[in-house]
């Protein structure tokens, strides 16, 4: 085998291979023996066809393969061998003909040759002992802790009927009756009954409910007043039959029957050891123990998650990366089979992405991260389960098919194993920089946090 590279355009190199008969001959010889024993061609016994048969039959794309696995397996020894900082895929060199083979001539030599694109050696800013970088201990978890039990005894309160105006977060009893063209009620019209979740009716149309009291009315379109679609307004609120085909006008005038509003519970130590004593919970002070705990919990991630953001952003913008876009944009042509307004379109949002991507792929042969399937599966399974509690209940059936779709889908297994590898990698940074750690209440910390997304959307 021999290998030749030269310098065709600036960031871009041309590899020639060419394969000898000493490198690819014996493979192909063992494979056409392989495919003569399992050979079953009629007028022959099976396993004895004649050899220059299998070479006529199967010769050239038995060769083909077999080449096409060692040019690849070739090229990428070579750059890995010779520590080439390459980029994308190597591409067939512009004006690269298909190879003409000949699989009888045991003497043939094959030559194909590559383009490589290639980067500058980077020089990752950021991630050194000199590097300090401003971080937070957040006070005041007292207040997030008071915070969080009026929540819970929120959370736990009951509906009940109150004698008051609407508010957002009430929930009302609703008779309905159709109107006519005129906005009166139809001569033997339609009747409902239903109750609505003020909050979850279309923004502009809370308006219309909240500050009303009972027998108070309201003129709505029953099929755009919420986010239901036709056919559950027809069943659930109107609740027509199934087999019942008649017109039903939209326009319905809903009279309030009652106000209901969570109220919510006072937790004192019988209370707590009520709801949550199975999980050893039984006292106000060890529930404010936890709530505490978890508190700081996630002061601490969102602490780490600012530090996080802002050693990205130094070693984003700081770093130094340069190549041919020419070549990527071939790349982007050829390999990912883009039309070319298409890679003028999307370039520039394409280029930001592909600059992270080589300083994580940089950072992670350097600091040795590696990402696992079980680390993976555990993530979707996270993942899964976070989903099913926005639901307020869990259903073993509903989170493993859940579970299932999310293993099946490549994207989705992407995401999750770029998002551990990141954790991974500046997990290992964060061992190397300097931090100073100031105080700073929660709300602060927040606001800063707005800023700072204000400043990148701006950008």
């Amino acid at each position: 085998m021999n290998i030749n590279r030269s310098e065709v355009a600036d960031m871009v190199s041309k590899l020639s291979i060419t394969l000898e008969p000493s490198d690819y001959r014996q493979t192909f010889k063992d494979r056409l023996k392989g495919v003569k024993a399992k050979a079953n061609l009629k007028g022959f016994r099976a396993g004895h066809v004649p050899d220059h048969v299998i070479m006529k039959m199967y010769g050239e794309s038995v060769l083909a393969e077999i080449l096409d696995k060692m040019f690849s397996e070739k090229i990428y020894a070579y750059l890995h061998e010779n520590n080439v900082p390459y980029i994308c895929q190597p591409l067939p060199a512009e004006g690269q003909q298909s190879i003409s083979l000949n699989p009888a001539d045991a003497n043939a030599s094959y030559t194909f040759e590559y383009e490589v694109g290639t980067r500058n050696e980077l020089d990752i800013k950021g991630i050194s002992p000199e590097d300090v970088y401003e971080t937070y201990t957040i006070t005041g978890s007292e207040d997030v802790v008071e915070d969080r039990i009026k929540e819970l005894e929120h959370a736990y309160g009951k509906m009940e009927i109150v004698d008051e105006a609407v508010e957002i977060n009430d929930k009302v009893d609703v008779s309905a009756v159709e109107l006519n063209e005129e906005l009166t009620p139809k001569k033997d019209g339609w009747h409902s009954a239903f109750e609505l979740d003020v909050f979850a009716i279309k923004e502009e149309e809370q308006a219309k409910f909240v500050g009303l009291k009972k027998g108070d009315k309201v003129v709505v379109n029953i099929n755009e007043f919420s986010f239901r679609d036709a056919d559950n307004v027809r069943k659930s609120l109107l609740q027509v039959d199934e087999d019942d085909d008649r017109a039903i006008n939209d326009m319905f005038e809903l009279t309030i029957e009652a106000v209901k509003r969570k109220m919510p519970i006072v937790l004192d130590d019988e209370k707590v050891k009520e709801l949550f004593g199975q999980n050893d919970v039984d006292s106000m002070e060890k529930l404010r123990e936890i709530l505490s705990r978890n508190a700081q919990h996630e002061h601490d991630d969102k602490v780490r998650g600012k530090l996080f953001d802002d050693i990205y952003k130094r070693m984003y913008n700081e770093t130094e990366l340069t190549y041919s876009d020419t070549f990527v944009k071939r790349w982007l042509r050829e390999y990912e089979n883009m039309s070319a307004d298409k890679v003028e379109e999307m370039y520039e949002s394409f280029q930001k992405d592909f600059k992270w991507s080589i300083i994580q792929g940089e950072m992670q042969n350097r600091l040795g991260v590696q990402v696992t399937n079980s680390e993976v599966d555990q993530y979707l399974m996270s993942k899964a389960d976070s989903f099913m509690q926005q639901f307020g209940f869990f259903d073993q059936g509903i989170f493993d098919k859940v579970l299932k779709r999310m293993k099946e889908d490549r994207n989705e297994v992407y995401k999750a194993s770029n998002i551990i590898l990141s954790n991974k990698i500046f997990s290992e940074i964060e061992k190397l920089i300097q931090k100073d750690t100031k105080e700073i209440s929660l709300k602060a910390f927040e606001e800063l946090r707005v800023e700072e997304t204000a400043e990148v959307e701006a950008e």
